[in-house]
């Protein structure tokens, strides 16, 4: 029988869990709360130490395959012909102990997961012990098996890193944007729950605009990320980068706000900030002061 996860969240000392769309929810439980009285919900409480409350994280995101179906100029993870990837039943032993700990959602990841033969039989397992499932893809289209499962998914993330034709296939290094646009629109079609992710680069500084139209197409929000590290900004440096490209943006980012909301599109961007004490909507997406 499949276990429901809620866990002690010592640092608000609260407990939480996850619901099928990916929101965090706090649990009350009674003064006269007794486990036994809920056989399908699995209560985990392996950390009271409010110093200790960072070390299970809420989402685990999993990196299956550095194998790609793109090319992104400013990629840190692909490389083509690696070898000695997790095996199948060892991904599941890290899903089984991510869930044993706490864990409240799995985060398929790449490279493009969705390349690996075992990615349906990993989903079914993931969900069969309580978790929910998450799928960060590139989007140029999924096997039969794959696009049966994916309703039951919380969300796919793509990276939309362009709504412009061109520019998106530099980004991506091939001729990717008119399959990508048809799986984005099989998707919406189903559906089935669209969490895109932009990172913003100098490719794509001057089309912030395109993107929020193409996101008003599909019903998504937009949401601009920054490069991981220093030296895969096409060679260059987080001097160049935040000079060239973060305040260009950030300059005109009210502008894009209000753009955005003349579309009836949620505009999200690494440069804004949320306080902790505020209610946390993108739990993906906190910043600490």
């Amino acid at each position: 029988m499949t276990k429901q996860i809620v866990r002690y969240e010592p640092y608000y000392g609260e407990w939480i869990t996850m619901e099928d769309n990916g929101d965090v929810v706090s649990v009350e439980l009674t003064d006269d709360f007794d486990e036994a009285n809920y056989p399908d919900i699995s209560f985990v409480k392996s950390n009271q130490n409010v110093a200790m409350a960072c070390s299970v994280p809420i989402v685990l995101q999993l990196l299956l395959t550095r194998g790609c179906n793109y090319k992104c100029i400013n990629c840190h993870v692909q490389s083509a012909g690696f070898k000695n990837e997790l095996t199948t039943d060892e991904v599941k032993k890290l899903i089984l102990q991510a869930a044993k700990s706490g864990v409240l959602m799995v985060r398929f990841s790449g490279g493009e997961s969705s390349l690996r033969s075992d990615i349906v039989e990993l989903i079914k397992y993931t969900k069969s012990l309580g978790l929910k499932c998450a799928l960060l893809s590139s989007c140029l289209g999924f096997s039969d098996e794959l696009w049966d499962i994916l309703p039951e998914l919380c969300y796919v993330q793509p990276h939309l890193d362009s709504a412009v034709e061109s520019t998106f296939n530099i980004l991506t290094g091939g001729n990717h944007f008119k399959k990508f646009e048809a799986t984005i629109e099989k998707l919406h079609n189903w559906g089935i729950y669209i969490n895109p992710a932009t990172t913003l680069q100098k490719e794509n500084l001057n089309e912030i605009k395109a993107l929020i139209d193409f996101s008003a197409k599909y019903d998504l929000r937009v949401r601009i990320n920054a490069l991981y590290s220093e030296g895969y900004y096409n060679k260059g440096s987080w001097e160049d980068y935040y000079n060239n490209v973060v305040l260009p943006f950030q300059n005109n980012q009210d502008e894009y706000q209000s753009y955005a909301k003349e579309k009836g599109v949620e505009f999200i961007s690494f440069t804004q900030r949320q306080e902790w004490g505020e209610e946390i909507s993108d739990t993906m997406a906190v910043i600490s002061p």
